[in-house]
């Protein structure tokens, strides 16, 4: 999306004009109510909120981009770019109710962000990892590795469950939600029984002993329930 340059500053710079678009998803401001050279401002529906983008390191335009920003009644956010990812909020000074994020780098940080929000979880990774759990626990009776194995096709297969019922199963630093954390939404969500979240936290923790070698802590029989409670949700949820 981004020509290729010697110069990395100009890299930088380039990829902010062509990212606006990615602001604008994450602040949910999608009307465009001024274009300049140097910079764009957006607004909400209801006219509460702008999103200002400007592009050039400081130049005269800065002056029209600032006057233009006092003009605004309601919550500003501002996007600047900047080389070392910071910006002097002494340029800004006066103007109420105003955020102000450094870019590209925030750019990026959203980009990852997204990208990460919308991988979703192959079902074939979930199909391979149980056989070979089934394969383990059941033909050669080994309750330890099975159950190590089981441990990840819970996870996985949880995360699929709030994937497909429009959960996002990372936070909003971009990190993936813990098990138990999605576990809890999909009982409040009535996406899941009572009973199956709770045998999802039964099963959760023998899968944690399995990773720990705490193997004392649960038999075959438990990793074969484990085994059990994981195809019932691939069934139920149609995985």
């Amino acid at each position: 999306m981004v020509k290729k340059s010697n110069n990395k500053d100009q890299v930088r710079l380039n990829l902010t004009r062509e990212c606006t678009e990615m602001l604008c998803v994450k602040e949910n401001i999608f009307n465009l109510e001024l274009e300049k050279e140097d910079f764009k401002i957006y607004s909400s529906n209801k006219k509460d909120k702008f999103l200002c983008v400007y592009y050039n390191f400081l130049d005269n335009s800065f002056i029209e981009f600032i006057k233009e920003i006092k003009k605004l009644k309601g919550d500003k956010i501002v996007y600047m770019f900047s080389v070392d990812d910071t910006v002097d909020k002494n340029l800004f000074k006066g103007i109420k109710n105003l955020t102000i994020e450094a870019i590209p780098q925030r750019i990026l940080d959203v980009y990852k962000q997204l990208v990460k929000m919308n991988i979703p979880v192959k079902k074939e990774l979930i199909f391979l990892e149980i056989n070979k759990a089934k394969i383990k626990i059941f033909e050669e009776k080994e309750k330890n590795e099975g159950a190590r194995i089981l441990r990840i096709v819970l996870e996985k297969t949880i995360q699929k469950i709030a994937q497909n019922s429009g959960l996002d199963i990372y936070s909003a630093k971009g990190k993936e939600e813990k098990i138990s954390s999605l576990n809890d939404l999909l009982k409040k969500g009535k996406i899941i029984t009572q009973v199956e979240w709770e045998e999802t936290k039964i099963y959760l923790t023998i899968g944690n002993h399995a990773s720990h070698g705490d193997y004392a802590e649960y038999d075959l029989e438990q990793a074969q329930n484990f085994y059990k409670h994981i195809q019932n949700l691939l069934n139920k949820f149609n995985i």
